[in-house]
């Protein structure tokens, strides 16, 4: 900032709010707003698709995997969980020793 220019108060704050880094809950909630956009699609095409049907974790990854990409093991459950949460998806665990799962319901 010693560049010779005078900044406003306005500009002083907006400056020091871009190189302020994010707290970790931040981080958190930005990285966990990433995955759900990359990965919450074809994890709704999935529950859709399996809708009556028992399925195992994975097959859910495995799934997500070849629609994304490679993703961290847990994410599709996360955003599964978060879809349910939101009401979006409706599911039961079978086992969850052997990760079964069964999709209810998907909202249109």
């Amino acid at each position: 900032m010693s560049d010779g220019h005078q900044f406003t108060p306005d500009e002083l704050i907006a400056r020091l709010v871009r190189e302020t880094p994010p707290t970790p809950r931040e981080e958190q909630r930005r990285q966990l707003a990433r995955v759900a956009g990359a990965i919450g699609e074809a994890v709704l095409a999935f529950a859709r698709a399996h809708v009556g049907r028992e399925f195992r974790g994975s097959e859910l990854l495995a799934h997500v995997t070849a629609s994304c990409g490679p993703v961290a093991p847990d994410s599709p459950s996360r955003v599964l969980r978060a879809l349910q949460r939101t009401g979006q998806v409706s599911y039961r665990v079978v086992s969850r020793a052997e990760s079964l799962y069964e999709v209810l319901e998907v909202a249109p």
